[in-house]
């Protein structure tokens, strides 16, 4: 349920949003040995389906696909259990219609970008602008409600500008600097999923 999903990141969050940084997150618990560490990725997991994002779902299972290939290298019963999570997680994104759903999205990007032209473009509105404008218009209005941009790069670019832009390119480029120079460990394998998905 919606208004269940919107409980836990609160008003100004997005639970989209908010389980794409779990996502983001994940390969960090992923790849620790322990039991410790597989509850948390458990309850990480369980979150992530609960909040029910098409995309984090991809990431999740991605991640866990290649978990298993680089765990369980010449292991044939492998290939089953990667077969069955493509299996399970693309009929939850199927269930959830939204990853490959554009509908509506295209437009309201289009208004989004007019708005930058109109505004501040290069420092952006702030952090949470978009939820607390978008409530303010009329219902009906196609941006009514939205409290994300359904694109990272958008909203970076509309809450914190052109300058917003430019720190998660910098990011992006010292993440591949340091993984490229890291030698071959557990962190340069999470910095790799972290960069993918990301990128995603």
């Amino acid at each position: 349920d919606a208004s269940h999903r919107d409980e836990v990141v609160g008003p100004i969050g997005n639970p989209m949003h908010f389980a794409g940084y779990l996502a983001l997150l994940l390969p960090v618990y992923l790849f620790r040995p322990g039991w410790g560490w597989k509850v948390v990725q458990g309850a990480m997991m369980g979150l992530l389906l609960y909040l029910h994002s098409s995309a984090a779902l991809l990431a999740m299972g991605l991640l866990s696909v290649g978990r298993v290939l680089m765990t369980y290298r010449g292991h044939r019963w492998r290939y089953w259990v990667v077969g069955g999570v493509v299996s399970t997680v693309g009929i939850l994104c199927w269930q959830s219609g939204s990853l490959l759903d554009m509908n509506g999205r295209t437009q309201a990007w289009g208004e989004l970008l007019t708005m930058l032209r109109n505004g501040p473009a290069v420092t952006g509105f702030g952090p949470g602008y978009l939820a607390f404008f978008t409530q303010s218009l009329q219902p009906g209005h196609l941006l009514f409600a939205w409290r994300h941009a359904h694109n990272e790069y958008l909203q970076v670019w509309l809450e914190f500008g052109l300058m917003g832009l430019v720190l998660v390119g910098w990011a992006i480029v010292e993440t591949y600097r340091v993984w490229y120079h890291a030698p071959a460990c557990r962190t340069r394998t999470i910095l790799a999923w972290m960069g993918l998905l990301f990128l995603l």
